[in-house]
């Protein structure tokens, strides 16, 4: 009676085990009938920082290389530009007249 007891015990603690197991490898890889579920989930963050003006692209959505993602606010750019435009002007020949002429240390 103890040995059938311990006996049915050890199978149902087996069959919880296995059923935990199956349920965590589940989660872990979703599936279907018609194809297997995978996620390729990438963070994007911008190399330089202005405000966004416009979003070209929705949560979990497909994109490809070259795809536009979003717009950056361009008058944050125009402005620097119109800052140091002067500077710019004023060394344009000095930087000119050093690429024609190399200077006497060079070989």
């Amino acid at each position: 009676m103890i040995k059938r007891m311990l006996l049915t015990s050890l199978l149902v603690l087996l069959a919880i085990v296995a059923i935990v197991l199956k349920y965590q490898h589940y989660l872990s890889n979703p599936w279907t009938r018609d194809a297997q579920v995978r996620a390729r989930i990438v963070e994007i963050t911008a190399r330089v920082t202005a405000p966004i003006i416009a979003i070209h692209v929705t949560d979990n959505s497909e994109v490809k290389a070259g795809d536009l993602l979003f717009e950056i606010d361009p008058r944050t750019y125009v402005a620097a530009l119109a800052k140091l435009r002067p500077a710019l002007t004023r060394l344009m020949p000095i930087c000119s007249r050093r690429v024609m002429r190399p200077s006497a240390g060079a070989s």
